[in-house]
């Protein structure tokens, strides 16, 4: 996303930034998992993350040590029914 910021292409409507230290998911009904949008979607998510965790492991003069890797990002779809 930082490169579509820099672009101006996306707005962050806030200064604040927080570090993702968790999983992301993507919640939403079964009969929309396979729609189009939804799909590119998902793929831009992974697509954005593959770039985050390539530039989280480059190597970056005056760091010591490693840095801890991202859980993967994971597709969940909802549950209809109770």
């Amino acid at each position: 996303a930082s490169g579509l910021l820099a672009r101006g292409l996306l707005v962050a409507p806030f200064s604040l930034s927080v570090p993702a230290v968790d999983d992301f998911y993507v919640v939403c009904r079964n009969e929309m998992k396979s729609a189009p949008i939804v799909q590119l979607f998902i793929d831009w998510l992974f697509a954005e993350k593959e770039q985050a965790d390539s530039r989280a492991d480059a190597p970056v003069a005056g760091r010591i040590g490693s840095r801890r890797k991202r859980p993967a990002l994971r597709v969940i779809g909802a549950r209809t029914g109770a």
